[in-house]
């Protein structure tokens, strides 16, 4: 089956996400690293330690085609 989430041009290189709620979904997830990782940074630990949250392998948040 073909995952239509996502749509590729002509005209630009790489690939377009239609689907926004996926793309909330994402974007929270990139939030919460980027967050830890400045946490991290400030408080001189290493950047190895952060570790992904457990909602995105949580079967509600992942996106089923």
């Amino acid at each position: 089956m073909i995952n239509t989430a996502y749509e590729r041009t002509n005209s630009e290189p790489g690939l377009i996400l239609r689907d926004k709620e996926m793309q909330t979904r994402q974007d929270k997830v990139i939030g919460f690293l980027i967050k830890k990782l400045g946490s991290n940074l400030i408080k001189g630990k290493s950047i190895m330690n952060i570790s992904l949250p457990v909602t995105i392998f949580d079967k509600r948040t992942l996106h089923h085609v």
